[in-house]
C-alpha cells in the first residue's frame, strides 16, 4: 500500500512538473571488462602496473583507472593509483595497462585489493560565436567496476 502511494505521488509531481519520463532497454557501451593481473618491480626497477582487457563500441572513447591496496593486519598500508591513457574503441576486445603510483610506500610483491574503473565516453568540441574560443564537452556513455584481490609478481 505504501509503495502505490508513493508510485502515485511521483507520478502526480512528475505530471505537475511537465517531466517526461521514457523508459527502454539501457545500452551497454561497455561489452567485457576484466582485470588480468599485476607487477611490482624488483627495488628500484620500473613503475607498478595492472593489467586487462575492455571491449567497448567502436568510435568512443575510453579510459581506466585503477586502486590498488596492500593491507597488514586489516589495515591499509599503502596504496596505489593509476591509469591508461585515453585510448579509442573498436568494438573489439583491446588490451590495457595502467601504471601505478603508491603512496606513502612503494607496493610490494604479493597480495593487493584492486579496484578498476573503466568509463566510455565521445569528446564534443562546443564552440561559442567566436570559433577560436572552442573547449571540449565529455559526454559519458558507461562506466564499469571491477574489484578484485591480486597477487602482484615482481
Amino acid at each position: 500500500m505504501k509503495q502505490t502511494v508513493m508510485f502515485v505521488a511521483a507520478a502526480a509531481v512528475a505530471a505537475l512538473l511537465g517531466l517526461q519520463v521514457t523508459t527502454g532497454p539501457a545500452v551497454a557501451h561497455i561489452d567485457a571488462f576484466t582485470v588480468d593481473g599485476g607487477t611490482v618491480p624488483p627495488r628500484g626497477g620500473a613503475t607498478p602496473t595492472v593489467r586487462g582487457t575492455l571491449t567497448c563500441d567502436a568510435d568512443e572513447t575510453a579510459m581506466v583507472s585503477v586502486v590498488a591496496s596492500q593491507l597488514v593486519g586489516g589495515y591499509v598500508v599503502v596504496q596505489a593509483y593509476g591509469f591508461t591513457p585515453e585510448f579509442m574503441c573498436d568494438g573489439s576486445t583491446q588490451d590495457w595497462t595502467a601504471e601505478l603510483f603508491a603512496f606513502p610506500v612503494a607496493l610490494k610483491p604479493g597480495r593487493a585489493d584492486v579496484s578498476a574503473h573503466a568509463q566510455t565516453y565521445t569528446i564534443v568540441e562546443e564552440c561559442y560565436t567566436n570559433p577560436t574560443f572552442c573547449y571540449p564537452v565529455y559526454e559519458f556513455h558507461d562506466v564499469r567496476e571491477v574489484s578484485t584481490r591480486l597477487n602482484l609478481h615482481p
